[in-house]
């Protein structure tokens, strides 16, 4: 065994089981009594099996290795052909899929500079920009200037101006906004560190005194897209199962409309339009999530709270696609992009036969046909909201978390879901950067903030789902302000939105 890389547990060798051909190709690390059950099985990450193993032996806290096990051991059914339905299934368009590992200080540096490549490309098709230099050449230059670069600082000055520094590969440069220019400066005011943009200026000494900036933003001319058949969508967030404040009669109002057993005539007329169901992460409650929250859990594991999560989407008509993201709740790691639910902690779900599941973030395609193009939708959880609620300007002064719209709004602008480092725990590949929002979404959907918002901005319907709990001692300390139970519902024919509540 020590030969094959494998040791042997105590109880193991006192439980009398025979020595098994061979456990290299199962990637055992440990052969202990418990996992004897598992090595025929196909499929078992025996990686994540192990991390949960070392958790339990370093920290004695054994949930979330049981609940691996718990999930491993039961026969998991063949997952059934998925429904042909009145609409087609969604395309997945992007979904990360790279496992996490040991990154190193390259990494986060060929990280932040593939960013820059590819922000760097949107902002040169700005005509003011398209002759931008390398900040190195720009240290003799006078005069006239346009630059791109990365924000690596940004401080008031003791006069009252705001400076910047931007870098590229090649270098660093220090951009000078006047307080005597209101409108640029409020944008000044609002820059984010380590995001990218563009600047137009003049050049004297070692300063830009900067006469515009330029972010990545959405193309003006972003088309309304509009479908020219009967569809409609809902976007549900955040409905953690499993905790004793989750609101049950009110989800099973929502389940009996969407089924089209509730509601006025008009609201069961636009259920049956509805042809794909978006969750938006935070399905179950999670387990310690937050300080004390074992005291507000009905459902103490995520088995239990998974499983319970799946009897409930399984009451959705097979004919409406779901797709579903995870949340900072779901027992995914934390750092982003967060993989797609793994069938360990998951399993009940996967046995959906209209159920998608992605990565936070992805990138759906819904509609296609050789008559229409489809629709784009970007999937956010919205981790990364509330430090821009709390960080920048505008959105503070606007209402900080209780405006969501205005987050997503800040965020399209950049063209990034959380430019700045440690807005976000992110994951830093060195070949790409999936924060960036590379294609323009027609729909940009999100959660977190419990709080219902739709707005529209460049012909992007930004709308940020509700939730299905009531409010927690942990959002009183945080200062959210949930708005549960309302299903945002967008008519694809004409793009209206209506919020349906299904509260008291």
């Amino acid at each position: 065994m020590l030969d094959a890389g494998v040791l042997l547990s105590p109880d193991y060798l006192q439980g009398g089981y025979e020595l098994p051909e061979s456990v290299a190709d199962n990637r055992v690390l440990v052969l202990s009594g418990e996992v004897v059950p598992l090595l025929e099985k196909e499929q078992v990450n025996w990686g994540e099996l192990e991390k949960a193993r070392a958790i339990f032996e370093r920290t004695s806290d054994q949930r979330l290795y049981l609940t691996i096990l718990e999930a491993l051991r039961e026969e998991a059914p063949q997952k059934p052909a998925a429904p042909s339905g009145a609409f087609p299934p969604p395309e997945v368009v992007s979904s990360y899929q790279v496992e996490a590992k040991s990154w190193k200080v390259q990494d986060f540096v060929s990280h932040l500079r593939a960013r820059l490549t590819v922000l760097s490309r949107m902002l040169r098709e700005h005509k003011d920009l398209q002759g931008a230099a390398a900040l190195r050449r720009l240290q003799d230059s006078s005069g006239h200037v346009c630059a791109i670069g990365l924000v690596r600082e940004k401080r008031d000055t003791k006069g009252g101006n705001v400076l910047i520094v931007l870098e590229d590969q090649s270098g660093w440069a220090k951009i000078l906004v006047s307080s005597s220019k209101p409108e640029l400066f409020r944008v000044a005011r609002d820059i984010s560190p380590d995001e990218v943009l563009g600047v137009i200026g003049s050049k004297k000494g070692d300063f830009i005194f900067a006469n515009d900036i330029i972010l990545p933003d959405i193309p003006l001319s972003t088309e309304l897209k509009k479908y020219p058949g009967d569809c409609a969508i809902a976007v549900i967030s955040d409905i953690h199962a499993g905790s004793i404040n989750f609101l049950e009669q009110e989800f099973d109002r929502f389940l009996q409309w969407i089924r089209g057993e509730f509601g006025t005539e008009e609201q069961r007329q636009l259920a049956k339009k509805v042809g794909y169901l978006f969750v938006v992460g935070d399905l179950v409650a999670g387990v310690g999530v937050y300080p004390g929250q074992e005291e507000e859990l009905v459902l103490p594991g995520l088995a239990a709270q998974f499983k319970r999560i799946a009897e409930l989407l399984s009451r959705v008509p097979e004919r409406i696609h779901i797709i579903a993201i995870p949340g900072n709740h779901d027992g995914i790691r934390l750092a982003e992009p967060q993989p797609a639910f793994s069938p360990e902690l998951a399993g009940p779900l996967l046995q959906l036969p209209n159920l998608t599941l992605v990565s936070n973030p992805s990138l759906i395609r819904i509609l296609r046909s050789d008559d229409f193009p489809g629709f784009d939708v970007l999937l956010y959880h919205g981790y990364s909201f509330v430090h821009y609620a709390e960080s920048v300007d505008t959105i503070r002064s606007a209402g900080g978390v209780d405006k969501p719209e205005e987050i997503m709004r800040y965020l399209l602008t950049r063209r990034h879901l959380a430019p700045t480092h440690g807005s976000a725990i992110a994951v830093p590949d060195p070949a790409c950067d999936p924060l960036v929002i590379d294609t323009v979404p027609d729909f940009f959907l999100s959660g977190h903030l419990h709080k219902s918002a739709v707005a529209n901005y460049r012909n992007v319907t930004m709308i940020c789902g509700s939730c299905w709990e009531q409010e927690t001692s942990f959002q009183k300390k945080l200062g959210l302000h949930p708005e549960p139970a309302r299903v945002p519902v967008i008519d694809l024919r004409t793009r209206d939105v209506k919020v349906l509540k299904f509260g008291e």
